[in-house]
């Protein structure tokens, strides 16, 4: 866990707009997470377009497709461009997506992830979930600042 970068801004900017200048410190060979909400097809290939594997979080209200199930249970989907994007020649993204449930004893919480990390084998959905949620380490040290 490391922070690389970080940004101050108005307020009235929003996180979408500042999460993508954050890019400019993503170098190959990082796994850059993000929240729900961040997610877009413009995030994705622009990360990739640095270089960086991605991982993140996506509301429930986003479907994907299932292409193809992946051994873990995971599997690969296509995220598609906007119609900007689309305008410029941009095509389709294959994404793996990770869907798990966390149960306590009041309440069954599903999540859905996004990851450019494709191989099952080298990069299991168990792991790439429990290292999502430990991401919550840094956010809380930032907030105790």
């Amino acid at each position: 866990h490391l922070i690389v970068d970080a940004l101050m801004c108005p307020y009235r900017i929003g996180e979408r707009v500042r999460v993508k200048k954050l890019l400019r410190s993503v170098r190959s060979g990082m796994l850059l997470m993000w929240d729900r909400g961040l997610h877009s097809y413009n995030m994705v290939q622009a990360t990739q377009k640095q270089g960086c594997h991605f991982l993140g979080r996506v509301p429930a209200n986003v479907k994907f497709v299932p292409e193809q199930i992946l051994d873990d249970g995971s599997y690969l989907a296509w995220i598609y461009p906007d119609g900007k994007s689309k305008k410029k020649g941009f095509s389709k993204i294959l994404l793996r997506v990770i869907e798990y449930t966390i149960d306590s004893q009041t309440e069954h919480n599903t999540y859905r992830l996004i990851t450019s990390l494709l191989d099952p084998q080298l990069y299991p959905a168990t792991v790439l979930a429990r290292e999502y949620h430990q991401r919550w380490e840094v956010e809380n040290t930032i907030d105790e600042l």
